[in-house]
């Protein structure tokens, strides 16, 4: 049975933890639809806030009973909630007493969003958030009628989330391989049912809930066992997980390669990158659509999103889409906020904003760093995400940092309600990266200072500074760039 939203100037939705990138997309779908919307969080910060603001969700600040209420003493039709939310979390008491629907946020996304019969999820340790966006953005030039969601704000403004309707040919979705809710240990990429799958990368993430390398790839095994035999899955084939995880599917595999040299199997299609004048996707005469060429330009920072893009593109090829639109859609991408985001450019210093804070998201923003700045001093501010903060993690965090030039650690941000003796401290990560210069400074000024004294000090060449990081670090970037420009 599939469920539309029901568009109604009467009909009132609260989000319990609004500030989420997706929960965020969710609540600005409902008010697209003509619904009240209300969303409450601990705190508020860019690009969310302003995404929020712009589209004139009203914000709460902190979690309260009387958040439920109006003016009038009517209560939510409905509330949804992030998955991770506490069942003490004030606003979750006072539902449950009500007895008000609410559901968490994959409930939400399988209900509203995902097409039944035909769903397209988009899965991996990194690149799922591009590669959905840009899938997204080659079925729109191609005139298709889909709903979506990503968990990235687009720099070009255009919305990260589309609910379903009677028109709707296919879903799009970004399947995460976290935690469902507290309560429900399921990743959540299970609940959107794939018909169709995308595999990036199986790289060991999320180490306080996958307590071993073996168990995270079992998670993806046991998705892939679930895609029928009428499915498609398009997998790495630069990535030995990847390879394994989809090995024994029952569907088709198609595979990719941005390296046909280090790839595990043989693939169907790969990049050219060296072709003029334009690098190129190839699909190889050995498949049963025979040769074909995508000749394609890339306008966004990162080598490592021609993988990204490759992987858009086969797939969506392989559904029917025409070349065309897929050059189309990839000339006029222009990224996502906080993924490799240049935020300052000016006298050879550079200052980049990504959200990666755990080990295989870090290594792989700094790769990309290295790829288009070669001759540049690289520093970076990196603070782990919560599921990299437990003590197995310092040995992955240890590997990431080698080829910096200085790492700079910030204090923490403090998680609520959780243990912090089972989380390591910031002078255990600067002890752990024992192979590069560390600097750890809990005041947030002194370590701007520290680091716009450093980039002044080198007088020539590039300099870049990435900020690693899935919090807003009490606003440090901005008063970084603020430095930089007197």
């Amino acid at each position: 049975m599939q469920n539309f939203i029901k568009s109604s100037m009467n009909k009132w939705i609260h989000i319990i933890g609004v500030a989420g990138v997706a929960t965020s997309a969710i609540a600005i779908m409902f008010k697209k639809n003509g619904w009240n919307v209300s969303g409450s969080d601990k705190a508020f910060f860019p690009p969310t806030s302003d995404y929020l603001k712009a589209n004139s969700i009203n914000i709460l600040v902190g979690f309260k009973a009387d958040h439920l209420y109006d003016d009038k003493g009517r209560t939510p039709d409905l509330i949804m909630f992030q998955g991770t939310k506490g069942e003490n979390n004030p606003e979750i008491v006072e539902a449950n007493k009500l007895k008000l629907k609410m559901m968490n946020l994959t409930e939400m996304v399988s209900e509203y969003i995902v097409k039944e019969g035909n769903s397209l999820v988009v899965t991996g340790t990194y690149g799922k958030t591009t590669i959905t966006a840009a899938l997204q953005k080659i079925f729109e030039k191609a005139g298709k009628e889909i709903s979506y969601i990503y968990a990235g704000i687009p720099v070009d403004g255009r919305p990260n989330a589309m609910q379903k309707s009677e028109k709707t040919e296919l879903s799009i979705v970004e399947g995460d391989e976290y935690v469902t809710s507290i309560n429900d240990k399921q990743s959540k990429f299970f609940s959107y049912k794939p018909k169709y799958l995308i595999i990036n990368a199986v790289e060991w993430e999320h180490i306080d809930r996958f307590k071993t390398g073996e168990e995270y790839l079992a998670n993806f095994k046991t998705l892939v066992s679930q895609i029928s035999a009428d499915g498609l899955i398009v997998a790495n084939a630069n990535s030995k997980n990847v390879v394994l995880a989809t090995k024994d599917a029952r569907c088709k595999v198609i595979y990719y390669s941005i390296d046909r040299s280090r790839a595990e199997v043989t693939p169907q299609w790969e990049l050219m990158k060296s072709s003029k004048p334009l690098p190129c996707f190839v699909r190889l005469s050995s498949t049963d659509k025979g040769f074909d060429i995508i000749p394609y330009e890339r306008k966004i920072i990162g080598e490592f999103n021609e993988e990204n893009f490759l992987a858009a593109a086969v797939m969506a090829y392989e559904l029917g889409i025409k070349k065309e639109r897929i050059q189309d859609a990839i000339r006029e991408f222009r990224g996502i906020k906080r993924r490799l985001e240049v935020n300052y450019e000016s006298n050879n210093i550079v200052v980049i904003d990504d959200l990666g804070s755990s080990p295989p998201k870090a290594k792989g923003a700094l790769q990309a760093i290295f790829d288009d700045y070669p001759d540049a001093k690289v520093y970076v501010v990196y603070e782990p995400n919560l599921g990299s903060r437990s003590i197995e993690a310092l040995a992955e965090i240890n590997k990431v940092f080698d080829c910096v030039d200085e790492v700079f650690i910030p204090r923490f941000s403090r998680i609520p309600n959780q243990k912090e003796a089972s989380r390591f401290a910031e002078i255990d990560m600067k002890n752990a990266i024992s192979s590069t210069k560390t600097v750890f400074e809990p005041d947030d000024f002194k370590l701007v200072q520290k680091i716009v004294d450093k980039v002044i000090q080198e007088k020539s060449g590039e300099k870049v500074v990435l900020f690693l990081s899935s919090h807003s670090l009490r606003g440090m970037k901005e008063q970084l760039i603020k430095l930089l420009e007197k």
